[in-house]
């Protein structure tokens, strides 16, 4: 899948693919959110959700760029091999 056929999904189809498909990075909080940061097929993915509700509020497909943490990303591949 590309990063462009990802973001033409539903909200859903992003969260079941994230949590089945995707090998997940980490996390951190930002503000009232806590953001999960993904890897899925060649790119980056951010799932956003509401720590108030509970609920995913958005999920933001990425190639990299200002949202990746390249320190982070490098030593999760370090470690992975």
């Amino acid at each position: 899948m590309t990063i462009y056929n990802f973001a033409k999904l539903s909200l859903n189809e992003k969260a079941n693919l994230l949590e089945n498909k995707a090998v997940y990075l980490d996390n951190f909080v930002d503000g009232d959110n806590l953001v999960n940061t993904y890897f899925f097929e060649g790119f980056f993915a951010e799932s956003i959700l509401d720590l108030k509700t509970g609920k995913i509020i958005e999920i933001i497909p990425y190639q990299y760029g200002y949202r990746m943490d390249k320190r982070k990303v490098d030593n999760y591949l370090k470690h992975a091999c």
